[in-house]
């Protein structure tokens, strides 16, 4: 039976067990059956029961893996982060109101018992009152009492002993980002280069599914050689908020920061 990382063991078919015993008996009794002309014989009907008794095992295996796999997944999405860690926040914001957000490491002595979160959320879209008593309520369930938090979004968390709780969340602060991508085509593809749009086009939709509020701005991690194959070189530089030098450096951003990239322009140079 065969094995593969996505579909786990795959039972052979009857067929299959067929064609592999023609193969053996051809081999050592140095016969020339085919397996239309092997079925009949004397020894097909004295391998047949085994035939039968390798297809039972095979499939029951490939049904404990299959039952492995369902429970591995299972467990997989079970297991979560504790809910008061930083994780466990963002993740039961993230399922339970849909929204990204990002909590400040404590690094500081001076800021333990302290809570800074940021939530991405829009205050002028239609709902907010709600989606906001949402997140407080969400906050509240996970962090512990005695917490001082952070932000400009505040509201009372009720506890199931009836005792109210101050939370506070912050919006985050929008970082623009104006990048330039620069690819060289090498001398040795044939590929079919593409007009400029798409690879701009193809660095922003490759930074949505990486990115999460917070992280660190990496310019070069969007593209790679495989999403450019003609490239013999891309070099991504960027400018913050409109002003100062472009570069390739990576940004660090602080947990209460979102990448926004306002623009992005490609540059193809056949040399």
């Amino acid at each position: 039976m065969s094995f593969d990382i996505e579909n786990g063991y795959s039972p052979r078919t009857e067929e299959d067990i067929l064609s592999d015993l023609v193969d053996s008996v051809n081999f050592n009794y140095k016969t020339s059956y085919t397996p239309e002309t092997f079925v009949g014989t004397n020894l097909h009907k004295l391998y047949y029961p085994g035939m039968q008794l390798i297809m039972g095992v095979e499939n029951g295996i490939g049904s404990i893996a299959a039952k492995v796999q369902d429970y591995i997944s299972y467990i997989n999405k079970t297991i979560a982060y504790p809910k008061s860690s930083p994780n466990g926040i963002m993740n039961e914001i993230k399922n339970k109101c849909n929204i990204g957000a990002s909590v400040m490491p404590i690094n500081n002595v001076d800021d333990r018992g302290k809570c800074y979160i940021a939530c991405d959320v829009d205050k002028s879209a239609a709902g907010y009152d709600e989606l906001k008593q949402n997140i407080i309520n969400t906050i509240g369930e996970c962090v512990s009492a005695g917490c001082a938090f952070n932000g400009t979004e505040t509201g009372i968390f009720v506890g199931n002993n009836g005792q109210n709780f101050q939370i506070a969340y912050e919006i985050p602060t929008e970082v623009n980002m104006t990048v330039k991508i620069v690819a060289t085509v090498s001398r040795n593809s044939k590929d079919f280069i593409p007009i400029e749009n798409v690879v701009s086009n193809l660095y922003q939709e490759k930074f949505k599914a990486a990115y999460r509020l917070g992280f660190d701005f990496e310019p070069d991690a969007y593209l790679c050689k495989d999403d450019l194959p003609w490239a013999s070189n891309i070099s991504v530089t960027y400018q913050v908020n409109g002003a100062g030098d472009f570069t390739g450096n990576v940004y660090k951003a602080a947990y209460n920061q979102k990448i926004v990239l306002t623009s992005v322009s490609t540059d193809v140079i056949d040399e």
